[in-house]
């Protein structure tokens, strides 16, 4: 009640000293009305209030732009909010160059960088978000009676940045310092033991994770990571016993909704077969994988693969999912020397890389990025591999020549990678408008792919899935109006 009516005198103050063009009164009374509006969770009057306040101080040349600092900062953050994201990083721009040109620290400028780093953070992003992250903690005020707490959490912000940079000795570094503050100990526990397990020591792994207390349905991912520790170990039984947990687990909460964690331990599954030689089994697992991780893919048969890709889906474990399907196929033909188990080896190696170039095409992140990278040096030789074998079987031109195409495609996406940087470098300009929205348009696509693969609500999750699509029908008809080697360039 308070509140409120403090607010409304704010509201008659602003009036007041606007009628009597007193400027500088009607700022910060307008920042006042917004700050109370806020609090109400009024949101959207309480973005007019700031604005105001902003527009006022173009009036007022002597002041220091550092009075509006927060009204942009809290701008900023109700954009952010409702999901708009461009206003959002407008408003935090504008504020930041307040913070770069003042002679001292403004007040409150370490919530900016930290609000830019998780912006960055939900574009997969990384690298710009451990950066604003870092600025955020170097700026914490030592006498802030919150910089424990916020110490810790931007801290771990930019340990979970360099776990998905792969960055293994650093995010292990930063974990291993969080721990002392005994804040977080479960996420800490599972992420360290999750380095292990990606630096090929499933033993420390395991240790890491026996110590994680979970009584929700992130049992599900803990029972995943253990069971392919012990898998790595070479302890199938082991390995098979956190499996079940894992389904079990997974059953309870999800029932039989389709999600990548349930994936996981159809993909672990396979390969726990697949390491007792039980190929064809294998196959069968690495199909319900791809089911799991594909949610407009439901066939069972295994010599069928997605055909086209569009929505939210996990590209990276999907990926991986045909690709040892595929290897699976090429090894049983090596047994059953059949000519149709080469070839669905070949199928499925064009579905793997079809899905390789949707996310060259739909997808703008450093995620993305060091994905691509991993098929161009790593796997990009294997479907070469497949094709002629088929031509020494057949001494049908067509796999000599999907051979060739398979490899020029690899060089053509290294050469659009390396133009890259130039073609961006450029895009400041505002005759590439196009480009810039372009940009924007895969930025966002991303970070909704991102935040889809975090929902539990089928209501919210069906709704993201619509806005990706839209976005990516609005990104088809942008690269339409682009010159096509343009496009490439920033594929």
């Amino acid at each position: 009640r308070l509140s409120k009516e403090a607010r409304d005198l704010y509201i008659k103050a602003a009036h007041a000293a606007e009628n009597d063009k007193n400027d500088s009164l009607a700022l910060l009374a307008h920042y006042q009305a917004a700050v109370l509006w806020h609090d109400l969770d009024s949101l959207d009057l309480a973005k007019f209030h700031y604005l105001k306040s902003v527009d006022l101080k173009k009036s007022l040349v002597a002041l220091s732009d550092t009075i509006i600092f927060k009204p942009l900062m809290f701008a900023g953050g109700i954009y952010y909010s409702q999901n708009q994201f461009d206003s959002a990083l407008y408003y935090y721009k504008k504020a930041e160059k307040i913070s770069d040109e003042s002679p001292k620290p403004v007040a409150d400028v370490q919530r900016l960088y930290n609000r830019l780093g998780a912006m960055y953070y939900e574009t997969g992003d990384y690298y710009k978000a451990i950066t604003y992250f870092e600025k955020a903690v170097d700026l914490l005020p030592a006498n802030s009676p919150y910089f424990k707490q916020l110490s810790v959490y931007y801290k771990n912000n930019i340990a979970s940045s360099l776990l998905k940079l792969e960055e293994y000795e650093r995010a292990e570094q930063q974990y291993k310092e969080l721990l002392e503050t005994d804040q977080n100990s479960n996420e800490i526990f599972l992420n360290l033991g999750s380095i292990k397990l990606n630096e090929g020591e499933p033993i420390e792994a395991i240790s890491w994770f026996k110590k994680v207390n979970y009584d929700d349905k992130k049992n599900i991912l803990l029972y995943n990571k253990t069971g392919k520790a012990w898998l790595d170990a070479g302890n199938i039984d082991s390995a098979e016993k956190y499996f079940d947990l894992a389904v079990r687990e997974n059953s309870k909460w999800n029932g039989e909704g389709k999600n990548i964690y349930h994936g996981l331990t159809c993909l672990y599954r396979g390969e726990k077969e697949r390491e007792s030689n039980n190929i064809e089994e294998a196959i069968r697992w690495y199909q319900k994988a791809i089911q799991q991780f594909s949610p407009d893919f439901s066939e069972t048969d295994v010599d069928k693969n997605p055909v086209s890709y569009n929505g939210s889906f996990s590209y990276i474990n999907l990926f991986n999912a045909l690709s040892l399907k595929a290897d699976a196929f090429e090894s049983l033909y090596l047994q059953s020397l059949k000519i149709e188990d080469l070839e669905t080896s070949l199928n499925t190696w064009r579905s793997a890389f079809q899905l390789a170039s949707y996310v060259e095409d739909t997808y703008d992140s450093d995620e993305s990025r060091l994905f691509l990278n991993k098929v161009k040096y790593t796997v990009h030789n294997k479907p070469i591999s497949v094709c002629l074998n088929l031509y020494r079987r057949t001494e049908k031109i067509k796999y000599l020549e999907e051979a060739w195409i398979f490899d020029q495609e690899n060089k053509a996406s290294v050469l659009a990678s390396n133009l890259r940087t130039n073609v961006l470098r450029d895009q400041a300009q505002p005759e590439n408008e196009l480009l810039q929205k372009l940009t924007r348009l895969k930025k966002e696509i991303t970070r909704l792919t991102l935040k889809a693969q975090q929902l539990n609500d089928t209501a919210q999750l069906r709704t993201t899935n619509t806005d990706i699509r839209n976005l990516e029908i609005e990104l088809e008809k942008l690269k339409e109006k682009i010159d096509p080697n343009t496009e490439l360039a920033i594929k």
